[in-house]
């Protein structure tokens, strides 16, 4: 091997093994992480309501999209009206995935959840701003969102967890709960008391809430 053979090699050697990868407009320290096996899924309103809903999205899903932002906001204002059966509801993790950011966004709310506090409500803002930017998905999105709302102090490391996919036993538990448990071939999916409703709309979920009882 001549000497400029060499340091071509060795060049292309320190190159793979800098530790630095780039995330949009952030140079970040490679470094592996340990995988989380365990969170909460993100929940809102009374916990001891009589009413359970479990929702599952995709956050590169259109349709989630537009479920996130125009039905979930009526669920969440209705959970807490008098007028309504009390009901609580849960998200859950469900990437199909439509592109490779289903598995990258459901990474960083998870690492929001796991992070922030309050751990869900920081959760569901994240969520809602991401649906709301889901066509300008990139690493540098993800970090203005996170650290505009002050859920994260680096986006280095909320781009490590995304990176070495530290949520996946959790999403992948999510996810075959959704697709191969109940058995929905699409997102966004919900179940109401246990009863599967594909194609949900705010008037099909509240209708298959228990009423009220009246004593």
């Amino acid at each position: 091997m001549d000497r400029r053979t060499f340091i071509a090699a060795i060049t292309g050697i320190a190159g793979c093994t800098s530790g630095k990868q780039s995330y949009g407009e952030y140079r970040c320290e490679s470094s592996t992480v340990e995988k989380v096996t365990k969170l909460p899924q993100p929940a809102y309103g009374p916990q001891t309501a009589p009413n359970s809903i479990i929702i599952f999205e995709d956050f590169a899903c259109p349709h989630c999209r537009a479920f996130h932002l125009n039905v979930l906001p009526k669920l969440k204002e209705n959970a807490v009206s008098d007028s309504t059966p009390p009901y609580s509801f849960r998200h859950f993790d469900a990437p199909i995935p439509v592109s490779k950011w289903s598995r990258r966004v459901a990474n960083a709310a998870r690492y929001v959840q796991d992070t922030a506090f309050p751990p869900s409500k920081s959760y569901f803002e994240f969520a809602k701003a991401a649906f709301k930017s889901q066509a300008e998905y990139s690493w540098d999105t993800l970090a203005t969102i996170a650290t505009e709302k002050d859920f994260i102090e680096s986006p280095c490391n909320m781009f490590n967890a995304i990176e070495n996919n530290k949520y996946k036993p959790i999403i992948d538990r999510n996810r075959s709960l959704a697709f191969e448990n109940i058995g929905f071939e699409g997102t966004p999916a919900v179940v109401v008391n246990n009863k599967p409703i594909e194609n949900p709309t705010f008037d099909k979920i509240t209708d298959a809430l228990a009423p009220i009882s009246v004593e």
